[in-house]
């Protein structure tokens, strides 16, 4: 099971950041952590495209700054989350894929991460309105992890204007 579970997972997340400025990734639980996995991911989009950033802006130095940029959110908000930021550009709000792929792969990586999953976001989603604390240098971020019993899923967006 563990293996078959692994796979889909890894499916599932190549699928929701199949845009060039969407990042994901699947570890073990056992070694990885949230602010650990966030970190990294917000370093390789600092790398690829933080020099489009607001000039001055700052990369965050360490996992113990991207825990203090995470808050909870309960499981509903975490799929719409990671619906959104895999299919709908954050700068200019137009999509970059379809929705209705993105919300069922969202479903689906909830549902294989298991009931009891934990949730974390930099984000504010409510009425559609945004609001976040940046990982990255860039103008615009938004990240979303769950850790489950048995791994760690993160889906990070970088936009410019």
């Amino acid at each position: 099971m563990r293996d078959w579970q692994s796979r889909q997972l890894h499916a599932l997340m190549r699928s929701l950041s199949g845009h060039v400025r969407v990042y994901g990734r699947v570890q073990a639980a056992s070694a990885a952590t949230v602010e650990g996995q966030v970190f990294a991911l917000a370093r390789q989009a600092d790398a690829d495209w933080g020099h489009l950033g607001p000039k001055g802006s700052r990369s965050l130095q360490s996992p113990d700054e991207v825990a203090a940029a995470l808050h909870p959110v309960d499981p509903d908000t975490a799929v719409d989350l990671l619906a959104m930021l895999s299919s709908q550009d954050l700068a200019y709000r137009v999509r970059h894929r379809d929705p209705d792929h993105a919300r069922r792969a969202a479903a689906q990586v909830a549902e294989l991460l298991g009931y009891g999953t934990k949730w974390w976001t930099n984000t504010e989603y409510s009425d559609g309105s945004r609001g976040w604390d940046p990982v990255t240098r860039c103008t615009f971020d938004g990240v979303v992890s769950g850790v489950g019993a048995e791994y760690v899923i993160s889906l990070l967006q970088v936009a410019e204007d």
